[in-house]
């Protein structure tokens, strides 16, 4: 970026270091102006086109309604432009403040030219790296979208076929041998066995996609409690071989979701871990859990993802079995993956699409030979 196009908002209200860092920022063929108060740069950037500035020089410490930080707070939730903070002080808990709002550069008073502008250029490089990551990054995931569905309809239309052979052949009986009654039921029952599974594949495409129909009734539940209830259903799941373990906390906030949703992720990932359990000698943990936005790391979510709520409830499912490599772990969750056989299906997949369609996260811990963990977040709803 050249300096002659790149356009600096100085927030400042000292007028004598405002006019300094202007002279000294035009000097360096750098375009900028001067602003006194943080309401007024927020205003500035939200009433304006938000290319309009390139960089903004914070002061933390302003006059009038709002200061530095607060004042970037607002800007970076209407746009994202590179802000470097600029103070007298060295309180640590404007700092702590201040580092919230991830700045590019903190600079104290009084400023030397050579490291006012060594920050200004390591900034805006750091924000085109940061950008051109963000682009590749969104790229990779449209191309493996695009790998994915397309893995998706091929198996579709494997499954399909297969659906439309039972019914095309069942319903040829039908037609040669009306007088037979117990071959009309026999073939009569078959078309619907294939309608069955053919609404259920349809079913868990939908899922997959986040956009299947929102028939489902959607309560305030506790993870808690559906998991207790579920119990007779997940030791079916489970062979007699595998221990089958439970850490249960009963002291957690509610989710809005639709309990049979909850039911099919448990089911989906607890089978998912009793397969990859060699010889069925090993143990499955089910572990529910809440934890505040703050104590939630940002490894276990995912790129991007943005917490807006106080708490978070999760349950976790864990193994002992045989792990998965860095491959596997990236694509476990896309449509009919599998390190089985082609076209296994679309359960992990659908997992997937009722996350994201609740707004929760997935974290998958993995590594071979170590077993599996993988913890699924939802928003708490408050009970007050």
């Amino acid at each position: 970026m050249k300096k002659s196009t790149t356009n600096v908002m100085i927030v400042e209200d000292d007028g004598i270091i405002a006019n300094r860092l202007l002279d000294t920022l035009e000097r360096e063929a750098y375009k900028a102006i001067i602003v006194d108060k943080g309401e007024d740069a927020v205003q500035q950037i939200t009433q304006c086109d938000d290319s309009s500035f390139d960089l903004i020089i914070m002061d933390i410490r302003l006059k009038g309604m709002i200061d530095g930080v607060e004042a970037a707070e607002r800007i970076h939730a209407f746009c994202d432009i590179p802000i470097i903070f600029l103070t007298a002080y060295s309180d640590e808990d404007l700092i702590q403040r201040a580092k919230k709002t991830t700045p590019f550069g903190y600079l104290m008073k009084p400023l030397r030219t050579r490291e006012l502008i060594a920050a200004i250029e390591m900034a805006l490089f750091k924000y085109q790296i940061d950008k051109q990551n963000s682009e590749l990054k969104a790229r990779i995931y449209s191309i493996r979208k695009h790998q994915s569905l397309g893995l998706m309809a091929g198996s579709i239309v494997h499954h399909y076929n297969n659906f439309l052979m039972i019914v095309q052949g069942n319903a040829e009986m039908l037609s040669y041998g009306s007088g037979n009654e117990e071959l009309v039921i026999n073939a009569s029952g078959r078309i619907l066995k294939a309608i069955t599974k053919y609404n259920a594949t349809t079913q868990q495409i939908l899922k997959y996609t986040g956009n299947f129909p929102d028939k489902s009734i959607h309560m305030n539940i506790n993870l808690f409690s559906i998991i207790q209830e579920m119990k007779p259903i997940i030791e079916m799941t489970v062979p007699d071989e595998i221990n089958l373990k439970y850490n249960l906390n009963p002291d957690i906030l509610p989710v809005r979701i639709d309990s049979s949703d909850i039911m099919h992720i448990v089911i989906e990932l607890v089978s998912n871990a009793s397969e990859s359990i060699i010889n069925s000698s090993g143990s499955i943990q089910i572990t529910t859990g809440q934890l505040p936005k703050n104590k939630i790391h940002a490894s276990e979510l995912p790129i991007n993802y943005e917490l807006d709520q106080d708490f978070y409830v999760f349950f976790e499912i864990s193994d002992d079995g045989c792990g998965m490599d860095i491959e596997t772990t990236e694509n476990m969750f896309d449509p009919f993956f599998s390190t089985k056989c082609f076209g296994r299906g679309l359960g992990l997949a659908s997992v997937s699409g009722i996350v994201k369609k609740f707004f929760g996260a997935l974290h998958v811990d993995s590594s071979l030979g170590k077993g599996t963990k993988i913890k699924v977040f939802f928003p708490a709803i408050d009970n007050e």
